[in-house]
């Protein structure tokens, strides 16, 4: 094992022990670390298999809290969109599609009367969750923070939230891996040691955050939490991801 291969696993490792304790943001940090360290052709799919783990493992933990009527709900659209997102890979700016996710963000968290996603009631909030999920996620690779407003709005407890969009989150994972197997025919054979460690990282790191951390978080401190992690996360894509990195980086 080589000293890139070890600190992808370890990344794996903090990851999901981060969303183990917040409800989201490993995705995306994983995915930024694969970025500065693997090449870009290996990196949606190995972090599909990935986060496709982590989020099992963290729907596993947290199965008491898991609304199983959100999660088929999530499915019913996603996989359709999953084709849909994959028509779209190298047809639309990422960083474009980037910036409209910060934004959403945003929008979602501090519009008047806390959000509009109040507005789309029952099982049709997460349907739409499902659907941008799928179109996103194959372009993109992580919508944890794009479908967190949709969780955020729902009402569920902390347990139940982090066990119900990770359990919902298995969904798009698990179609992205399929999809890029066979359609797009990415040899995952290639890489089976270093996804097999990321795997095992990824769900000892799951069990860490949940044991250690986050059994000592209340209900209050976990929604401003996550309401606060999830605008950083927006600002960080907009102004690091977009604005520096895709603009400011060429001039």
């Amino acid at each position: 094992m080589d000293t890139v291969q070890a600190l992808t696993i370890l990344a794996a490792f903090l990851t999901s022990a981060l969303s183990a304790v917040v409800g989201m943001a490993g995705g995306i940090n994983l995915l930024a670390v694969m970025m500065m360290l693997l090449d870009y052709s290996l990196i949606i799919p190995l972090h599909g298999i990935t986060q496709l783990v982590s989020n099992s493992s963290r729907a596993w933990f947290f199965r008491k809290g898991v609304d199983f009527s959100i999660f088929w709900q999530f499915g019913l659209t996603l996989i359709p969109a999953s084709f849909l997102g994959l028509m779209l890979i190298g047809q639309v700016s990422v960083p474009l599609l980037k910036a409209a996710t910060a934004i959403f963000i945003l929008y979602a968290l501090f519009s008047p009367g806390l959000s509009f996603l109040k507005h789309i009631h029952g099982s049709a909030r997460f349907r739409v969750a499902g659907f941008l999920s799928g179109c996103v996620g194959m372009v993109v690779g992580a919508t944890g923070p794009l479908i967190s407003p949709f969780f955020l709005h729902s009402g569920l407890a902390k347990n139940a939230l982090i066990g119900t969009q990770a359990a919902c989150q298995i969904f798009q994972h698990g179609t992205k891996v399929l999809l890029f197997g066979a359609v797009l025919d990415f040899p995952y054979q290639n890489h089976i040691p270093l996804a097999i460690g990321m795997c095992l990282a990824a769900i000892l790191g799951t069990w860490s955050g949940k044991n250690v951390l986050a059994a000592r978080i209340s209900e209050a401190a976990f929604k401003s939490l996550y309401r606060n992690a999830l605008g950083l996360i927006a600002l960080k894509i907009l102004l690091w991801d977009v604005l520096y990195k895709s603009y400011f980086s060429m001039a």
